[in-house]
């Protein structure tokens, strides 16, 4: 049927991504902020979309030759203008998705030890500027241990690459005699945890209800569908889909963080909606795929060009 062909269409031409990439850019041209940190931004972004396209491909979640996580990314990371307004957030965010495809790398290995202290090492770096991705650090050591790669060296090697920093930091405040200084980078619980009741618009709560919809409908095809994907692959997407659920719970109770939070959440997200509509062979699923594509970006557009 023709909903067939267009939905083979979408999933495997590069057009819909030279599409979600030329709506990227444009909704950042003329943009209010400055331009050296908006395309900072905007190179973050990229980057992560790189990435997550590294990550469906080096670990072969998409068995089809596809570009959508890296088109789901773009067009998501497009929807709130705040996240593309704002380096460091897009800087962290991309830290989060190397450190991502750094511990899926680890699949089935014992010696996982150098993945866990890295991995400690760039939280702990981003956390100096957003305290709350600290709490990132445990989803990590569950995907060691849910990817096989846990040993009793993991949790130590973390606790290391976190000293390791404040290490560095306590060296350079006593070589420039500013010792006192140090107290000021020193983790504060009320600065990484901090609970707040959601004050989102209606078009918002739609918008991130059906988010939170579409995470359910892919962990129900994850746990309850008997699916025809290898056994690295089905662990992936549950780490993923673990994380994903994480970050957005995290999201929606720290609204005032929602600048680099909700492109944390789109890390995972974009590769599971890509997956979740790449292999399916039902056609009210492949229906709702290409609406969905197709409102994505209608409300980017919306956003560019009725919001200033």
């Amino acid at each position: 049927m023709i909903i067939d062909r267009i939905h083979g269409k979408m999933v495997c031409s590069t057009i819909l991504l030279l599409l979600a990439a030329g709506i990227f850019a444009a909704v950042r041209i003329n943009s209010s902020s400055s331009a050296p940190e908006l395309w900072t931004a905007a190179a973050a972004h990229a980057g992560i979309a790189v990435t997550v396209a590294v990550i469906n491909r080096k670990f072969n979640i998409i068995r089809s030759r596809t570009l959508l996580p890296a088109v789901f990314f773009l067009l998501l990371s497009s929807i709130n203008r705040e996240v593309y307004e704002n380096a460091v957030d897009s800087l962290i965010a991309f830290s989060i998705a190397l450190s991502s495809a750094l511990v899926l790398g680890a699949w089935q290995q014992r010696n996982a030890t150098k993945q866990s202290f890295t991995v400690s090492v760039i939280l702990t770096v981003a956390s100096l500027f957003r305290p709350p991705v600290i709490m990132l650090l445990p989803v990590f050591w569950f995907w060691f241990f849910y990817l096989k790669s846990w040993n009793r060296r993991i949790i130590p090697a973390s606790v290391l690459g976190f000293a390791v920093v404040y290490l560095f930091i306590f060296t350079w405040c006593v070589w420039r005699d500013e010792i006192s200084s140090f107290t000021a980078w020193l983790p504060r619980i009320s600065g990484a945890v901090h609970v707040n009741i959601p004050a989102f618009s209606v078009p918002e709560w739609i918008f991130y209800g059906t988010v939170l919809l579409l995470s359910v409908i892919a962990g129900f095809r994850l746990y309850l569908v008997n699916i025809s994907e290898s056994f690295r692959t089905v662990s992936s997407l549950k780490c993923l889909w673990t994380a994903a659920v994480v970050m957005f719970a995290i999201f929606i109770v720290q609204p005032g963080s929602r600048q680099y939070w909700s492109l944390i959440v789109y890390i995972p997200l974009s590769i599971l909606l890509a997956w979740c509509f790449a292999a399916v062979k039902s056609r009210v699923i492949k229906c709702v795929f290409l609406v969905l594509t197709v409102v994505i970006m209608a409300v980017v557009v919306y956003i560019r060009f009725s919001v200033r």
